[in-house]
Parts: C-alpha cells; structure tokens; sequence
C-alpha cells in the first residue's frame, strides 16, 4: 500500500533505514525475555515486590543502553547513508529522518520490555493483541498522512503513535494485574540487575547475530541488485513474517508457563512441560502447512489486485521461496521457546550463528557467481538458512526429556535434607 505513495525507490528509503531501528537494538542487550522469564517465575510465587523489582530494573537499565546506542546512531549516522549509496536527494532525506528514527528506536526498546512483562504475568493474549491492533493504528494513519502528501515522515508518525498506544494500554494492563505500576526508583535492584543480565548476555549474543544479517542482506541488495529491489524483499519478508507471527505468537505463550512450571519443580509439572512441548510441535507443523499452501496458491492474483500497478514480477516467486524457509523453520519455534525457558541459551546462540553463516555464505558466493545479483538469490539464501537452523535446532539441540521419577527423588531427598536443618 505504501508503494503506491511513495514508490519503489523512496520506500526503498525508508526501508534501509530501517538499519538504524537494527543497530539500535543492540540496546536491548538481551534484558526483554529475561525479564519475561523471571517476572512468570515470580508471579508463580505472587511476589509482586519482585515483579516490580525485576520490571524497574530492566526498565532503567534498558533507559542507559537505549540513551548510548542514540549517541552512536548520531555519530555514524555519515557512514550509515554514504554505505547505502543512494542519490543525493534521497541521502539527504535518509539524514533529516535518522535522529528521529533513532529516537523512536529506542523508544521501542522500553515499550517491548513492558510487553515482555505482561507476557510474563501470564497475559500473552493481551500482549499479542496490542501489538495487532497498534499495526492497524501505524497502517491507517499512514494511509491518511500519505493521501494528504505529508510523505515519508507519514511512516515515522504512524510508527510513533502505534507504539504510543501499546505504552499506554500496556501499562494499564500490568496495573490491573498487579495492583501496582511497573516503574518505583526504589525498586531498583543491583543483585536483580545481575540475574536479568546474566540470562539476557546470552540471549543479546545469540539476537547479536540475528540482528546483524537483516540490514548486511539490504545493504547488499542496495548495492549489487539496486536500491529498488530492497521493497520487493522487505514486502516479501515481511509478509512471511507475518505469516509466521500467527504461529510464534501462539507459540511463545509456552516460555512463560514453561518458567511457572520449572519454578514449581514437581514430577506433574515436568510432564506438564513435555506434554505441552508436544502439542506445540504438533501444532506449529500442521498450522504451518495450512499457511504455506494457502500463501503459495493465493500470493500472485492477491499481490496484483494490492499492489496494482505497482506491482513487480518477481514479487510471488520471492516470497514462495522465503516462505518455504518458513515453513521448514515453523517446526522449530517449540524447541526455541523450550530452550530459552530451560535457561539454554548457548544452544540458541549456536543455532543462530549456523544461519547468519549459511545466509552469508549463500549471498557471498552468488555474488561472486551470478552475472547479477537479484532478490531471488537473497531469498534461496534466507531459506537455506531456516533450513539449517532447523536441522540443528531438531536434530541436536532439542533438550533431552527429564525423568519425572528422578525429579521427585531429588525433591524427596531435598525435603528431608530441609527437615534435618529444620531439627
């Protein structure tokens, strides 16, 4: 819908920019599920003071990185649009929107963390839901500044009141559920800060590298297949992660109730955990294939009557391959969320780095290879890395089933341990 406003190349703009909004998130610093994994093992216990403990922490602390990472966005903000070799006046445009865009990147940063711990109070639901209608709030009121001629920074405004909305409705929420709001200054904790950080360390260097691969695939784009192809991609991408958000979002709701089920620790808990692995594994495969057939069959006559004019050949045959990888990579969303719950994050990271290398290698060696690079070749490498993160995520890093029966040992054998001290 944008296209038909702005066209390929300013879009193609706007989209590269949206290397600032990845760069910006090496503030997250991993601190988003950690806080989402410790506030659902807290509010098993209902111990609000360390719910609010853990969300004041997280809070401020993502305030510091989110505040340095704008400084460096601001530093390089030269180097960022000299490396995207764009026209003179679309230079200029990309460096009059940069410190607002970086302002509002790291405006996300807190707005996702106070999501992350209504996800952990149990209200993924609601968390899921605000995201979805602030996607309708961003898409309508662009539409309206961009048929009024207000342009490219009609993006900017439609993002920043979207992302408001959730802010807002967020924190209304976590209220209601907690009795209490989510910032105290007291609360601040150094010991709690230490425990987020540690968990999140791991999951930062394992996002690192996600982080990373989206904007070297769109500058790669820019520079070897032209600027103009970067929409074709970025629709294509998006619309496959669209898809996909429909099973990551049912999905994700077993991290936090994994980490209420671990907190509890009992034999009937760990079976609770398998089972509901199972289901979602099971789940996650069959809604995938519906989506896939359904996205393949329907993507070319849908994307003509969209797009209209505006829209390009290789748009259908882009996103059947992308969502190929999706489809394949759909099996593995259960063992992610398990992984991250159980506290196993190097095997996420590990996983991770196999698919920036695949996409990597793929990209480098069609460069070099093809007589000129296009968007099919970026999207047969994005596929091949789902592929192989995949294969590892299944075959090698899936956490073994714990035995129930030893698990209610060690706790018989803790408890009696507890009542000796106790005598």
């Amino acid at each position: 819908m944008y296209l038909g406003y702005l066209g390929y190349e300013l879009y193609g703009v706007w989209l590269t920019l949206g290397v600032v909004l990845a760069f910006a998130q090496f503030g997250k610093i991993g601190l988003v599920p950690a806080m989402t994994k410790h506030v659902a093992e807290e509010y098993s216990r209902r111990d609000i003071l360390a719910i609010r403990s853990y969300a004041t922490t997280g809070l401020l602390a993502l305030a510091i990185t989110g505040t340095a990472m704008f400084g460096l966005v601001m530093a390089l903000r030269g180097l960022f649009v000299s490396t995207m070799h764009l026209s003179p006046e679309n230079a200029a445009q990309a460096l009059r929107l940069m410190p607002w865009i970086a302002g509002l990147s790291i405006y996300v940063l807190q707005v996702e963390a106070l999501n992350g711990v209504l996800a952990g109070l149990g209200r993924m639901d609601v968390a899921s839901l605000l995201q979805v209608i602030a996607r309708i709030i961003s898409l309508s009121i662009a539409v309206v500044l961009l048929a009024n001629g207000i342009g490219i920074t009609s993006l900017l405004w439609s993002n920043a009141i979207a992302y408001l909305f959730v802010h807002v409705s967020t924190l209304v929420a976590v209220r209601r559920i907690t009795g209490c709001g989510c910032l105290s200054l007291p609360a601040f904790n150094i010991r709690r800060l230490r425990t987020l950080l540690d968990f999140g360390s791991g999951v930062f260097a394992a996002s690192l590298v996600n982080i990373l691969i989206a904007p070297f695939n769109k500058v790669m784009l820019a520079r070897y297949g032209g600027v103009a192809l970067v929409p074709v991609f970025d629709l294509s991408w998006s619309l496959s992660m669209q898809l996909r958000s429909i099973v990551d979002t049912g999905v994700s709701a077993i991290m936090p109730e994994i980490c209420r089920l671990q907190a509890s620790g009992t034999s009937i808990s760990l079976k609770r955990i398998q089972s509901l692995s199972r289901r979602a594994t099971r789940s996650a495969i069959l809604l995938g294939l519906v989506i896939y057939g359904s996205a393949s069959v329907c993507c070319g006559p849908l994307l003509r009557i969209w797009l209209g004019s505006r829209f390009h050949m290789l748009l259908p045959n882009t996103l059947r391959i992308i969502l190929a990888g999706v489809l394949i990579e759909v099996a593995s969303i259960p063992t992610y969320y398990l992984l991250l719950a159980k506290g196993r994050v190097s095997r996420v990271f590990i996983a991770n780095v196999i698919a920036a290398s695949i996409n990597v290698m793929c990209v480098v060696v069609m460069v070099l290879l093809a007589s000129a690079f296009s968007v099919t070749h970026l999207a047969i490498a994005v596929a091949a890395s789902f592929l192989a993160s995949t294969i590892y995520l299944l075959g090698f890093a899936k956490p073994a089933a714990p035995d129930p029966a030893s698990s209610g040992e060690l706790q018989l054998m803790q408890a009696g341990r507890d009542l000796v001290r106790e005598v």
